[in-house]
């Protein structure tokens, strides 16, 4: 009765939120390289990462995960978490409400879901912990980089919240510092900018598989999200509902080359170049 009444909450809660995904769309009518889109769930077990994805996600909420998902099968609840919980450039405002290894690996300090935007280098570009943002400037950020501006992977989106962007504190790191300041600064992602760290995690027939080795080369999103049973990450996944439906349409859009082109031709794109100069 419990998981019914959870189920019911989400459905309306995110009932004028799924249109959301259809603002995905393109800007440039250049050819583009596949997105390379990955899940993790993490869960206290491989069959409980696969049944909330598949008994769930795709049953309950009609949310089938079009990418390939894989599993980190050590999440530990470490207390109880609202349904509302309040976040501060990426920190729990009430403290960790559980704990993972990847969580623990990335500094995603426990959040019910993460999206990493990684260039073909392996750099994270961007980090977003929100459903409140405007898909649109996402959008532009994926496609540029896939695009691979000049060679170099440009980008031009400055964010710094709801999500944030490697232009945004490259920005932020050129300011000069003031000697006095009023209230804290703003505080960015702890690896943006940097390499994706290295861990495992296993495919869900339970296949050790090491990241980001596989990345290489490509442009990836990476969407981390909790896949418990537990109560309260049940009640914390209407998120993580909407944001698996986003990254559907991204997938569609730039994995599977579906929809309308854009109108703009990007002069100074080089998308077939799997290194930057």
């Amino acid at each position: 009765m419990q998981r019914i009444i959870v189920i019911t909450l989400i459905a309306l809660i995110t009932g004028g939120s799924i249109a959301t995904a259809q603002l995905v769309e393109r800007y440039s009518n250049n050819p583009l390289p596949k997105l390379n889109i990955v899940g993790i769930g993490m869960a206290e077990d491989l069959t409980t990462a696969k049944h909330v994805v598949g008994g769930i996600f795709k049953d309950k909420m009609n949310v089938t995960f079009l990418f390939p998902t894989l599993a980190d099968s050590t999440y530990k609840k470490l207390k109880s978490q609202s349904a509302f919980g309040i976040s501060f450039g990426g920190k729990s405002a009430s403290g960790r409400a559980f704990s993972a290894a990847v969580d623990s690996v990335l500094e995603l300090n426990s959040n019910n879901f993460t999206v990493l935007a990684i260039d073909r280098k392996g750099i994270i570009r961007a980090h977003c912990q929100s459903t409140m943002f405007d898909p649109r400037r996402f959008n532009r950020l994926v496609e540029e980089l896939l695009l691979n501006l000049d060679g170099k992977e440009a980008i031009s989106v400055d964010e710094t919240s709801p999500f944030q962007t490697t232009l945004a504190k490259e920005k932020a790191d050129a300011k000069p510092k003031a000697l006095f300041t009023l209230g804290k600064g703003q505080d960015f992602y702890a690896y943006l900018g940097k390499p994706l760290p290295s861990f495992s995690v296993k495919t869900f027939e339970g296949s050790d598989i090491a990241l980001p080795e596989s990345f290489k080369g490509k442009v990836t999103l990476l969407f981390v999200f909790a896949a418990s049973e537990d109560h309260d990450a049940l009640v914390n996944s209407a998120g993580t509902m909407m944001m698996a439906k986003l990254m559907n349409a991204y997938y569609e859009m730039f994995t599977l080359g579906q929809g309308t082109l854009g109108n703009e031709t990007v002069k100074n794109a080089v998308p077939d170049s799997s290194t930057t100069k």
